[in-house]
């Protein structure tokens, strides 16, 4: 379909947060007219119009190369499923989610959708899919129960199997939620709740004599690092959610600040819409996440160096200014580092992601 307008607009800048929505100097107009992913594709529109009459197209082309694109008939839903997003301001219920007519068929709209085991809903949270992982984790855990709760297996073999199992389970796609603080509390309390388990303790028990929470988490302790030589390894205890989630957002995010500039993902990474903003504060995104990420990171730097301790080329100081360099700077700051010329630097940005500047022999 032909738009007047882009759809998003972008700087390659580093800015992830706080940019003013009717910013104009140096920006790039875009639109994503479709995303392809082996045989799935998602094909996005700025109106039903424009929608209706590609879905006619879409599906001859389609049927052109002797594909078949399932199509609702009779009263059944169709497996190619349409979702609207409401803009800020307007209502769900307002808009004209009647079945969208295709040749001997239609498709049907859907509130929520599941793929490659993601949740995506109507309003872009992370609500449903969080749910959804707290479930799949529990299985995962009750069906390793004999192995994680055994008083003859070593803390550290627990360690391993809960954080590739369980963990991998619970956070898969966690990269790309817009992690709300509530949301965070019930992820460590599933955590917390397992850890227990592992321990063989309840919460009866933990608060009657007084064991933290943290005091649990340092018996479980993994490796954070293999090197070539085994008897060297680093152990680390088993961290927090949060210090999980940090770790997946910071390794994801410099793989996207790495990619070249045409890329979709390097190009939504700094992207706003040209639309006013509502009053209040603006939903949690990606770019909010991500930022708190870059300074629980930077906390944990200037807590462990002093600030002209050198981390490979660079103060300490001088990184965790950096990493906090999210949004927009003043004028005398330009020219100083931001979390994204850090990334550019794989060594650099890998010790960060896995906190290897704590093993300072290897500085």
């Amino acid at each position: 379909s032909v738009r007047d307008k882009p759809l998003f607009y972008t700087k390659l800048d580093h800015m992830i947060h706080g940019r003013e929505w009717n910013a104009k100097r140096g920006r790039i107009g875009f639109s994503i007219a479709e995303a392809l992913y082996a045989d799935d594709a998602c094909f996005v529109f700025g109106s039903r119009e424009s929608m209706c009459e590609a879905a006619v197209i879409v599906d001859k082309h389609f049927t052109d190369f002797g594909l078949k694109v399932h199509k609702g008939k009779d009263g059944k839903k169709s497996k190619t499923e349409c979702m609207f997003f409401p803009p800020s301001g307007f209502k769900y219920e307002d808009a004209d989610t009647s079945n969208v007519e295709v040749n001997n068929g239609y498709y049907t709209f859907c509130k929520r959708f599941k793929y490659l085991g993601s949740i995506i809903t109507w309003d872009l949270k992370a609500d449903d899919d969080v749910k959804t992982r707290i479930r799949c984790a529990t299985s995962a855990f009750n069906l390793m129960r004999n192995v994680l709760k055994s008083k003859l297996v070593k803390a550290s073999r627990k360690a391993q199997l809960y954080k590739v199992i369980v963990c991998t389970v619970l956070l898969y796609g966690s990269e790309c939620w817009a992690m709300r603080a509530d949301l965070l509390q019930r992820l460590e309390r599933f955590h917390n709740q397992c850890i227990r388990g592992m321990c063989n303790i309840t919460r009866r028990e933990q608060w009657h004599k007084h064991i933290s929470d943290s005091d649990l988490r340092e018996k479980f302790k993994t490796i954070n690092r293999r090197k070539s030589d085994e008897k060297n390894n680093i152990l680390k205890p088993l961290g927090t959610i949060e210090d999980m989630l940090t770790e997946r957002n910071l390794r994801w995010g410099g793989h996207v600040a790495r990619m070249k500039p045409d890329r979709m993902p390097r190009l939504l990474l700094t992207a706003w819409v040209n639309n006013k903003r509502p009053i209040g504060r603006p939903e949690q995104t990606f770019g909010h996440a991500l930022k708190r990420s870059l300074v629980l990171r930077a906390k944990q730097i200037e807590k462990s160096f002093k600030p002209e301790e050198m981390i490979y080329t660079r103060k300490a100081d001088d990184i965790a200014e950096a990493l906090r360099r999210t949004g927009k700077v003043k004028k005398e700051d330009r020219s100083k580092e931001t979390w994204l010329d850090l990334a550019q630097d794989r060594k650099l940005w890998t010790s960060l992601v896995y906190e290897l500047f704590h093993d300072r022999n290897d500085r």
